[in-house]
């Protein structure tokens, strides 16, 4: 029996959960695939079932558990004792090196100026994490204090709306910045997707609080740096990118939409005043 402390197998698998990593390979005698298999748990009820069958299909079976209950099963079965539970749930991870794309394209669009298409309500809850701030969090906080739960990873501390945010980046630059913000049945009906306006959805505008009890993780250590410091880094990264890197392919609106949309808003506002 090979024992392992939470520190180690965690910083080892990262922020993921893992269910079952398999490393394929031919057995030339049988025909098939040879499996190397993890299992996590594998001694309650359903796990024995699944590992004596992966046994009897000639499989190399490693089980991951406690250690705690029914200890004498499969004595010739390689088992890693550890404990798993500790997991972490980040919201939107933002930052440099996010290739999704889409808190960079909020900062690099408000950075340009001028009248910005801002969606749905201001207001709206929004959560946000520094991958730098998630990173302190997860693999130095909780892992040296072996901590173990769930613990929500998201921010600013207190609340942070969709508002917040866009007022947040325009508040690192200096140059002029209007929000316009226009309601999601008028960006519905103008075709305007979640795509062209990131981190936000028309079937809720963004996140509702999904995680906003983050208290016990502010307690656990989670810090959170200055959210200009993360707009400022964002583009400092975004902008050593080579030129076809900083294209938006995967989000943001384009300029001329943008700019269509913006003309059509302040037209029907006109007809309704």
């Amino acid at each position: 029996m090979i024992k392992i402390n939470r520190r180690n197998l965690l910083v080892g698998m990262g922020l993921a959960g893992v269910s079952a990593a398999m490393s394929p390979r031919y057995s030339v005698a049988q025909g098939k695939k040879h499996l190397k298999i993890l299992i996590l748990g594998g001694t309650g009820f359903i796990g024995p079932h699944i590992v004596r069958e992966a046994l009897a299909r000639g499989h190399e079976v490693t089980l991951f558990n406690r250690g705690r209950s029914n200890t004498d099963l499969f004595p010739d079965v390689k088992k890693l004792v550890g404990d798993r539970a500790l997991i972490v749930r980040p919201t939107y991870i933002v930052g440099p090196g996010d290739k999704s794309q889409r808190f960079t394209w909020w900062a690099v669009r408000v950075h340009r100026g001028g009248e910005v298409l801002a969606p749905g309500n201001p207001d709206t809850t929004s959560e946000i994490i520094d991958v730098r701030d998630l990173a302190a969090f997860f693999c130095i906080r909780l892992l040296e204090d072996e901590q173990s739960g769930v613990f929500n990873a998201s921010g600013p501390a207190g609340r942070f709306s969709f508002g917040g945010m866009l007022n947040g980046i325009r508040a690192s630059t200096s140059n002029a910045v209007n929000f316009t913000w226009v309601d999601a049945a008028f960006l519905i009906q103008h075709q305007v997707s979640w795509k062209e306006m990131p981190m936000w959805s028309s079937d809720n505008d963004g996140f509702s609080g999904l995680f906003s009890e983050q208290q016990s993780s502010i307690d656990a250590g989670l810090n959170y740096r200055p959210f200009t410091e993360t707009v400022k880094d964002t583009l400092a990264w975004y902008r050593q990118l080579p030129t076809d890197k900083q294209v938006f392919t995967r989000a943001g609106i384009d300029p001329e939409k943008e700019a269509r949309v913006l003309v059509a808003w302040h037209q029907q506002q006109r007809v309704i005043s």
